[in-house]
C-alpha cells in the first residue's frame, strides 16, 4: 500500500524519509464510493484519505513532508482502517465507540508513524508501515503546520474541494456522491496530492455520519 508524498510544484519529487516520525493529522477527504480491482475481484466501496504531517522532518522549503494513506471507510474487524486506529490509539474498540467513531476527533491529534521506501521504475514510494500511540514521556508537537480540515461529501466545503489537487479532485468527481452533491456546484486545484491507490481492504462498507463519523 504506496503512499506518495506531494510533488513540489517545480516538479521536483522528495519522499518523506525513513524511519520513525511524530506526525499530526491534518487531513481527512471524503472521496465517495470508488470503484477498484484486486486480484480479479471489481468492488464499488466507500474511500477516505488521510493526511498526516510530520513534525520532525523538513523539505527544502522549510515545511513538513507530508504523507497521505487511502482506506476503505469501514470499522470492520478486518478493515486497516480500524487497526491503524486502534494502534493510532494503543487500545481497541468497544462495541460503544463502533456504534458512532467521529474521525473528525483525529484532526490535530498526534501519533507515530513508521515510513520505509519502495522503489518502482524511477520513482522511490513511502510506505507507513505502522502508526502508533506517542509515549507517555514523549511531548507532543506543536500546532501543525497545515490547518487541520476535513472535506465530507454529506455536507461538502467547496473552497477546500478547490483547493485539492486535480488528481484528487478528478478522482472524487467518479463518485456518485460528488454527483449528487455537486447538483449546483464548480471545482478547481491547488496543491499536489499522490494518485489513488488501492488499499485492497476487506471489510463491509459503513456510511459517513455527520460530521464524520462512523456507524
Amino acid at each position: 500500500m504506496a503512499f506518495v508524498a506531494p510533488k513540489p510544484n517545480s516538479g521536483d519529487f522528495t519522499p518523506p524519509p525513513e524511519g520513525t516520525h511524530m506526525a499530526v493529522c491534518y487531513r481527512l477527504v471524503d472521496l465517495g464510493t470508488q470503484q477498484s480491482t484486486f486480484n480479479n475481484e471489481t468492488k464499488r466501496q466507500h474511500k477516505i484519505v488521510i493526511s498526516w504531517e510530520l513534525a520532525d522532518e523538513k523539505m527544502d522549503n522549510g515545511e513538513p513532508f507530508s504523507i497521505h494513506q487511502r482506506y476503505t471507510f469501514s470499522l470492520h474487524e478486518k478493515a486497516k482502517l480500524r487497526a491503524d486506529l486502534e494502534g493510532w490509539r494503543g487500545k481497541r474498540f468497544d462495541e460503544a465507540e463502533l456504534e458512532a467513531f467521529d474521525l473528525d476527533g483525529l484532526l490535530g491529534k498526534p501519533c507515530l508513524l513508521t515510513v520505509a521506501h519502495t522503489k518502482k521504475a524511477d520513482r522511490v514510494f513511502a510506505n507507513i508501515m505502522a502508526i502508533a500511540k506517542l509515549p507517555k514521556n514523549m511531548p507532543p508537537p506543536s500546532a501543525p503546520f497545515n490547518r487541520p480540515h476535513s472535506f465530507n461529501l454529506k455536507s461538502p466545503d467547496w473552497a477546500l474541494f478547490d483547493a485539492m489537487s486535480v488528481g484528487l479532485q478528478d478522482t472524487i468527481k467518479k463518485s456518485p456522491e460528488y454527483a449528487e452533491a455537486r447538483k449546483g456546484g464548480g471545482g478547481g486545484h491547488s496543491e499536489a496530492d499522490p494518485p489513488p491507490v488501492d488499499d485492497m481492504d476487506d471489510g463491509r462498507d459503513i456510511p459517513f455520519a455527520t460530521p464524520y463519523g462512523i456507524r
